[in-house]
């Protein structure tokens, strides 16, 4: 048997053996090239075909179509995760209008290396001014950035209607992510501006927001 993988001294019943193993393996249909394929690969089993291929990011509610895409694009994801290329793709992925300023950008200048990423927000507010929201940007910029850097996320207001030019603003939600909220009741909430779920607005000096 050329094609034998057993020893010289193998037994008639070893070789028995392997004939009958090697004429069940062959009868199985295993289209390697399609199930190695995104584009072709059954949908049931695109979740392995992620693994294999240790795609950074994977949601079992995505559609198929975004399923495939994302697969195939984790070769090249990869090949340049861990520069600011990376994350701004990935960070357009969620919304076109977020970008982001490293510490040598800022005025005055921050602390090396560090960055922070901007998402512009209206008094509409909406899906995007959402903690959930917020939450998929900030898991997708700690997959992709560099190991080194830190960064700190922010919204940009765009209320001029209402109060004018605002610039930089963050909320106070998502510093404190993991820590319980003990609202203080003699303020007057309804003169701050707040998130759509109620959470209070600060400027990047730490003082709330007031609505003009």
């Amino acid at each position: 048997m050329p094609n034998s993988l057993l020893p010289p001294n193998a037994t008639p019943l070893e070789r028995a053996f392997e004939l009958s193993a090697a004429d069940r393996l062959e009868a199985i249909d295993l289209p390697l090239d399609r199930l190695k394929d995104p584009r072709t690969c059954p949908a049931e089993l695109l979740p392995f075909l992620a693994w294999e291929w240790n795609t950074s990011r994977w949601n079992a509610d995505w559609t198929e179509a975004e399923k495939r895409d994302v697969v195939a694009d984790a070769i090249r994801i990869a090949r340049i995760k861990g520069s600011r290329a990376c994350v701004e793709e990935v960070m357009a992925r969620h919304d076109a209008l977020a970008y982001l300023v490293e510490w040598w950008e800022e005025q005055p200048r921050g602390e090396p290396g560090t960055f922070t990423v901007f998402l512009p927000l209206d008094s509409a507010g909406g899906e995007r001014a959402t903690p959930a929201f917020a939450r998929a940007i900030i898991e997708d910029v700690i997959r992709h950035k560099p190991l080194s850097a830190h960064f700190v996320f922010a919204y940009r207001l765009q209320l001029a209607a209402r109060i004018g030019s605002v610039g930089a603003v963050r909320t106070t939600l998502f510093g404190r992510l993991d820590m319980a909220l003990d609202p203080n009741e003699t303020l007057p909430w309804d003169d701050y501006l707040a998130t759509e779920i109620g959470e209070p607005i600060e400027s990047e000096a730490g003082a709330l927001l007031e609505i003009a």
